[in-house]
């Protein structure tokens, strides 16, 4: 019989934190027997009663040296294994004897269960289930942890189709955000196409336990169509318009005259969204020369930028384009070289946060020509002209920009 008293030690290993929802970890009973003559042995596997004092966990086989700890909700829960008891000795220089009590022989490791989901405008469990959004609403998406206070990293969001961060634009710009950091517990942004069943996806580590998360979303965008009729260019004096009464080198005139260029619309909206419908026209690229009696040549030229107003003026059945410049004896020779984009614009309403504008069909026009002055008086003489006859519409999906008012931009 050994004369040194033993000390039996019961430890578990192996319990991950925290453990994904649904998953498992394993962990295993071990013991080291220690003396006091500074002597061990072990570590060596035991067999344990196993039990957990929350309902976060399971643990099952129970009396085996491994259980398997599954993660049942989220929570804190802790495991503890049982490895029996021994009684305790002592040595008092020349034998040893019982103290005549047992000292439990175990180990207990706790755990916390982490669900991670995604939540639309900070409330909605999207995570796993498909949404019906439309193009121009505000998306809000963050991550949502339940069962644990470690905050997430490794961040990153896949979002697919056509999303930008922002859209502002007013009378004297009209700017574009990107999207470009995917990496934040939050994200907001805004579709700009249409898509059914796109898949948002997540992934984040918690204290380096990977959580990877879907939320479907069918993004609707309504349907349009942009119907046009155009005139012809001429030089001739407006009934209407802010060229009224004046000898013009004119594309048409405003209603109830003959238009230059009339724009009507068509717009179905997908079953259960509404929104708003506006008209915006972009300066693509103008270029206007002007040359005085003494010959000087005066130009205006510019690209990029709103033709005058946010948004265009129209009426129920659409708006219309006359462009042109007054003929006046200060000058002897005038020309235009006008392009033009016109968009049909959408603002969902009743949907949550802040909307954008989004476009949905675009018209690419153009008009041309130039004049000269015969003789002293106030007589011209059309050159040549020319325009896009009847444009079509196309599909857009980029927002319009601008840098510039159309009305900041002179003579030189």
């Amino acid at each position: 019989m050994t004369r040194v008293p033993l000390n039996l030690v019961g430890w578990l290993d192996g319990l991950d934190t925290p453990i994904i929802l649904n998953a498992t970890s394993n962990t295993s009973a071990w013991q080291t027997a220690y003396y006091d003559s500074g002597y061990n042995t072990g570590p060596y596997s035991v067999s344990a009663d196993w039990s957990v004092d929350s309902s976060a966990i399971s643990a099952s086989p129970d009396g085996l040296h491994t259980t398997t700890v599954t993660a049942d909700e989220p929570g804190n829960g802790c495991v503890s294994g049982n490895m029996g008891s021994q009684e305790r000795y002592a040595w008092d220089g020349r034998d040893c004897y019982d103290l005549n009590f047992s000292e439990p022989i175990g180990d207990t490791g706790c755990t916390q269960v982490a669900s991670v989901k995604i939540y639309l405008n900070g409330s909605t469990n999207v995570t796993d289930t498909t949404q019906n959004v439309i193009v121009g609403q505000q998306i809000n998406l963050s991550i949502h942890v339940d069962g644990t206070t470690i905050t997430p990293d490794h961040i990153q969001w896949s979002v697919p189709g056509n999303r930008i961060a922002n859209y502002a634009a007013s009378a004297t710009s009209g700017t574009v955000t990107r999207l470009l950091n995917l990496q934040t517990s939050s994200l907001t942004f805004y579709w700009v196409d249409g898509g059914e069943a796109r898949q948002v996806q997540m992934s984040c580590r918690i204290a380096g336990a990977q959580f990877d998360k879907i939320a479907t979303f069918n993004v609707k965008r309504p349907t349009a169509q942009i119907m046009t009729t155009t005139g012809t260019p001429d030089v001739f004096t407006p009934s209407h318009g802010g060229l009224q009464g004046l000898l013009s080198l004119a594309y048409g005139e405003p209603s109830p005259g003959t238009p230059g260029i009339k724009f009507t619309k068509s717009v179905s909206f997908p079953q259960g969204f509404s929104g708003d419908i506006e008209w915006l026209q972009v300066v693509d690229q103008t270029t206007r020369t002007r040359t005085t009696n003494a010959d000087v040549v005066e130009q205006r030229q510019g690209s990029g930028l709103l033709d005058i107003f946010y948004f265009y003026p129209s009426d129920t059945n659409g708006t219309q384009d006359s462009p042109g410049v007054s003929l006046t004896t200060a000058y002897k020779a005038i020309s235009v070289n006008d392009n033009f984009i016109m968009y049909l614009m959408f603002v969902p309403t009743g949907t949550s946060g802040t909307p954008i504008y989004v476009p949905l069909r675009q018209v690419t026009w153009s008009w041309s020509g130039s004049a000269f002055r015969v003789g002293s008086s106030n007589n011209w003489v059309r050159n040549a002209v020319s325009n896009t006859a009847n444009p079509q519409d196309a599909d857009v999906t980029d927002c319009p920009q601008w840098s510039a008012n159309l009305s900041s931009i002179d003579y030189h």
